[in-house]
């Protein structure tokens, strides 16, 4: 069976799971991609090394899933409009294209906590992927700090609301 949980900021990851139930909006963020925040902010761990690296990708996997339903996914979700919307769009461009409008944390404090749904739902929106999920994560972690954006980028879709950043030479910025 597939669900959905609905983070903080309003973003959807897909699970598949033996047990029944709807869709779950989560108050708080993913506690192992917190877990993964609060050592890349405090400056604890080897950042460059393969154990922590080898931890995130496999959060990016799990979170990411299929990339083209997960993309699909936003795309029909009400909860996202606005700035909420447009950070899927520039994550994807920095992903196909290397560039972004703004800064990860910049666009972090544009962005609404738990979002209510637009009562009309959203009709014909479409972000174009066309690639599968190893070739995006691999492209995004080629780009230069690609691997820090896609840390900060999972953190601000999936991770706690309000978490203010406490080191201010990080990557995201």
């Amino acid at each position: 069976m597939r669900k959905t949980l609905q983070y903080p900021k309003g973003y959807r990851a897909i699970y598949d799971t033996e047990a029944d139930g709807s869709d779950t909006r989560l108050k708080s963020g993913d506690v192992e991609l917190n877990t993964l925040w609060e050592m890349y902010l405090s400056s604890t761990v080897n950042t460059d090394g393969w154990e922590f690296r080898e931890r995130i990708l496999k959060v990016a996997i799990r979170f990411f899933g299929d990339i083209q339903e997960w993309v699909r996914t936003q795309t029909i979700n009400p909860c996202l409009y606005g700035n909420n919307y447009d950070f899927i769009s520039d994550m994807l461009s920095f992903v196909t294209q290397g560039t972004r409008k703004l800064s990860v944390l910049n666009w972090k404090a544009l962005l609404y906590d738990f979002p209510a749904p637009l009562p009309q739902g959203v009709k014909g929106r479409r972000l174009p992927i066309d690639m599968t999920t190893e070739v995006f994560i691999s492209q995004w972690c080629t780009r230069p700090l690609g691997f820090e954006d896609m840390l900060c980028t999972m953190h601000v879709l999936f991770g706690d609301a309000q978490h203010a950043a406490v080191r201010t030479n990080t990557n995201c910025n």
